[in-house]
């Protein structure tokens, strides 16, 4: 189920994850359900189907409560992930300072690296720049040092974000290759699509059209393959305006219209 929804294999994802589920629960693992449910949110999530996410988010969540499972602040970060989908920022804030507590308490320095990507999130969603850098820094801080490179990859995706939104492309840059790096060695597809749009509106806003449109072609070709119409579209409209301000108004009008 990992490998599918890495590779944006959504449909699949789901199948493995509810044959998880259905014998976790055949041999009354508790643990287990609410791993496996918790897997299932994170796919809803990440097909838009945020009211199926929400629902086995909090079947996880209640069970890791009666269990006094340590993951416990784990789920409140999932749960004000979902907060933050839903345009929530007051319950997104409580949950993520609930997990807060709970990770802190749990001396869970992997998870506190989460939870402060998380309120990053969160301050980045409000343009909240300078204090979203700052958790998504403390963040990277934790994450190097206990070598986990997929978090700290995550971190420098969002710590080149802000960078861009202060218009600081260079820091942008140098921030997204790192991703892009671990990304294209590990072929997670479902990260190396937004990195790359992400890198055509950089060299948009720098004047760089080649490279501009070398990178959103290369978002779009992944957007297809997984389906990510959302994506494909931010792309192709970034493309449209890439082709324009070149004076190409033909190839802008198509992917304007595709």
């Amino acid at each position: 189920g990992v490998v599918m929804i890495n590779s944006g294999k959504k449909d699949s994802a789901l199948f493995y994850f509810r044959n998880a589920l259905f014998i976790r629960k055949q041999l009354n693992d508790e643990k287990g359900m609410a791993g496996a449910c918790r897997e299932l949110s994170y796919v809803f999530k990440a097909a838009d189907q945020l009211d199926s996410a929400f629902s086995y988010c909090l079947q996880a969540l209640r069970i890791n409560e009666k269990l006094g499972d340590p993951s416990l602040g784990l789920n409140y970060r999932d749960l004000g992930n979902l907060y933050i989908d839903y345009g929530n920022y007051k319950e997104a804030n409580a949950n993520y300072n609930k997990a807060l507590e709970l990770v802190i308490e749990a001396n869970d320095s992997a998870n506190l690296a989460l939870v402060y990507n998380s309120i990053g999130l969160l301050f980045y969603e409000q343009n909240n720049y300078v204090f979203a850098l700052d958790n998504f820094s403390k963040a990277l801080s934790i994450n190097e040092k206990l070598e986990n490179t997929i978090g700290a990859t995550q971190d420098y995706s969002n710590i080149a974000a802000c960078y861009f939104e202060n218009k600081e492309f260079v820091k942008a840059k140098a921030n997204y290759y790192k991703a892009l790096e671990y990304y294209q060695k590990e072929n997670i597809t479902s990260e190396l699509m937004m990195v790359y749009n992400a890198l055509g509106n950089i060299f948009h806003e720098t004047n760089e059209p080649d490279s501009a449109i070398f990178y959103l072609k290369k978002s779009i070709e992944l957007a297809k393959a997984s389906d990510s119409r959302s994506l494909m579209a931010l792309a192709y409209n970034k493309l449209s305006d890439v082709y324009a301000a070149q004076g190409n108004y033909k190839f802008a009008f198509n992917a304007h219209e595709t």
